[in-house]
């Protein structure tokens, strides 16, 4: 069994995710821009996942994209690169090509730099941006670790 602490250590998001499990209520989106401006994204259907998942996905199903924004996130395998991950995004490119989205959610993404420490999520996020803004196409980033997506 895992500890609610591990992956919500401060009160403030165990709290916002004991009020999701008790009334079901996704709150309001909190997102960042990176890349052009998105002023809501509340109202906006969402699809994605882990990169390599939704690869697979669109790759296997026909699902258009037009009229949703594409939730991208990587979770690391020990020994994993920014390097490792520009292949990720590439495969994902190769697939969206012709269906592009509304626009790209950057999860909480999770890398290990030098020394084997956790990478900083503005280092990864910086990087996926500049693979991603060819499409000039808005790129936000919600932190998933601590707001729940709702998908559809």
């Amino acid at each position: 069994m895992q500890s609610i602490k591990e992956y919500h250590p401060s009160v403030p998001s165990r709290k916002y995710l004991v009020k999701f499990l008790q009334t079901g209520k996704i709150e309001k989106y909190k997102h960042q821009n990176l890349f052009k401006s998105v002023i809501s994204l509340d109202e906006e259907k969402i699809v994605g996942g882990h990169t390599f998942l939704t690869t697979f996905m669109l790759g296997e199903t026909k699902i258009d994209l037009k009229d949703r924004f594409l939730f991208i996130e990587h979770h690391y395998i020990p020994g994993e690169s920014l390097e490792d991950l520009e292949y990720f995004i590439d495969q994902l490119k190769m697939v969206i090509k012709g269906n592009m989205p509304k626009g790209f959610i950057l999860g909480h993404s999770m890398l290990f730099g030098e020394k084997s420490k956790i990478m900083n999520i503005s280092t990864i996020n910086k990087k996926m941006v500049e693979w991603l803004k060819e499409y000039n196409l808005p790129i936000v980033y919600i932190d998933h670790f601590k707001q729940i997506i709702r998908f559809s």
